[in-house]
């Protein structure tokens, strides 16, 4: 959501819209570019740098480990979480347009 926050000041609100009404927009853009990056880049965080950004209560709840990620191992476990992070992303991605107009 930072990112969508940040650039409210450089793009600033159309007229007749307040900054209050275009954070909402704003942070759900932000959180779906966020997430969309994360799911990208999670075979090369884990290899790469040794890191995993997913949320660690949806990794518990789908039955995922640290460890599965960084040995590549994928199971319907795994392939359960990624679609469930994609649907959150589209989610936040949904709520975002709104904003535009508010531009």
């Amino acid at each position: 959501g930072t990112l969508g926050l940040m650039s409210m000041p450089v793009f600033g609100c159309a007229p007749g819209y307040t900054e209050a009404e275009a954070k909402e927009p704003a942070l759900s853009l932000g959180v779906a570019f966020q997430l969309t990056n994360i799911l990208r880049d999670v075979g090369e965080d884990a290899v790469k740098r040794g890191r995993v950004y997913l949320p660690r209560e949806d990794m518990e709840k789908f039955g995922v480990t640290e460890e599965q990620i960084f040995a590549r191992r994928v199971d319907d476990n795994y392939v359960a979480l990624m679609k469930y992070q994609i649907e959150r992303a589209r989610m936040y991605y949904d709520r975002a347009p709104r904003g535009v107009p508010m531009l």
